[in-house]
């Protein structure tokens, strides 16, 4: 956690558990994404097909989401900007995966 987090915490923007458990993790999800970009710019040969990285990134980014948000379908596709309704399908095809 940088010094800006930090001093939003104690500034008391962030002052009851809930919200301090909401803002670590979105904290950590935007550096789990910013770990994907991260690894998608490396220059590293391509052993994947688009549509292979595509859905990869697709499963991770439901995944994380559904476990944010304690699998509450309709708050993990408002954050992923998704109906509720295809969120349900594709994690029912993440699943069958598995």
């Amino acid at each position: 956690m940088g010094y800006s987090s930090v001093n939003r915490i104690v500034s008391k923007k962030i002052s009851n558990k809930a919200e301090i458990k909401q803002f670590i993790s979105d904290y950590q999800q935007s550096n789990h994404i910013l770990e994907q970009f991260d690894s998608i710019f490396t220059s590293q040969p391509v052993d994947k097909t688009l549509a292979e990285a595509v859905k990869e990134l697709e499963t991770s980014m439901i995944t994380d989401a559904m476990y944010t948000h304690n699998f509450n379908k309709t708050k993990a596709a408002q954050q992923l900007g998704i109906s509720r309704q295809v969120l349900i399908y594709k994690w029912r095809r993440i699943n069958q995966q598995k």
